[in-house]
């Protein structure tokens, strides 16, 4: 998450260098702008709001650095746009704080990993019918959407299931862009349309634990969480989900 700021700098380092502030003031502007336009994206991808504090706050520095290049560092203009800067800076901090962008894949799978008692019988890369529970296909839809808009996880809609994919911090890009294919080779809960919750966990994902948890009893787990988390949000008790989650004092960036 902090690459394009370190490329933002080290190319406004060499702007700078060989062409002077106001070409490198320029050149922020336009990183920052497009940058907003990513941000805008997101937004309209998963639709959270918070993502629209994001796009100000981008936005802001653009202005800031455009507005130097024109007008000078001392210009009213250039204050104005800093004092937006400071304020979206501050709600920023706090949306961080809070985990309001945080993509949530590893609450998830810790949630999953918490009743599982034993260590063997080690991975596969079978898929698991893990569990039945009852529902319709329009709670599950619109669980997906919640789910995506909350960052938990990213859903795929298919003929017979709909398909959720949970998302840890640093996986988003590929699926923000368009940049993976929808689920393979991902782990994934799927609701079909009979009442079936299957379950496939990557080998990459089962690596993380730190201990090699029996895998049936890690799918069922996952499972059940899922169906847990459809339940309370069907009752109108999603905010319980993110309680759960945020329970498990996981740090914003992991």
């Amino acid at each position: 998450m902090f690459i394009p700021a370190v490329v933002t700098l080290v190319i406004l380092a060499f702007v700078f260098y060989l062409f002077g502030p106001r070409q490198a003031m320029v050149t922020g502007g336009a990183f920052f702008l497009l940058y907003s336009a990513w941000s805008a994206l997101a937004f309209f991808r998963v639709r959270n709001p918070n993502f629209l504090v994001s796009i100000a706050y981008l936005l802001s520095i653009s202005a800031v650095f455009f507005s130097m290049a024109h007008a000078g560092p001392h210009a009213p203009l250039v204050r104005l746009f800093m004092i937006i800067l400071v304020i979206l800076f501050f709600w920023m901090v706090y949306i961080f704080a809070t985990k309001r962008l945080k993509w949530r894949g590893r609450e998830v799978f810790e949630l999953a990993a918490q009743p599982v008692t034993r260590a063997e019988n080690g991975f596969t890369e079978r898929p698991l019918a893990a569990a039945r529970a009852e529902y319709t296909r329009d709670e599950v839809r619109s669980f997906a959407l919640f789910s995506l808009r909350h960052l938990i996880a990213w859903p795929y809609e298919e003929n017979d299931r709909i398909i959720l994919v949970p998302i840890m911090m640093g996986q988003e890009w590929a699926y923000l862009y368009g940049l993976v294919p929808p689920h393979e080779g991902r782990s994934w809960v799927s609701f079909d349309r009979d009442g079936h919750v299957s379950v496939s966990i990557s080998k990459d994902m089962y690596l993380e634990f730190k201990e090699d948890l029996t895998f049936d009893q890690l799918c069922a787990s996952l499972a059940h969480l899922f169906i847990e988390f459809l339940d309370l949000h069907r009752k109108g008790n999603g905010v319980r989900i993110l309680d759960r989650m945020n329970a498990l004092k996981i740090g914003p960036v992991h």
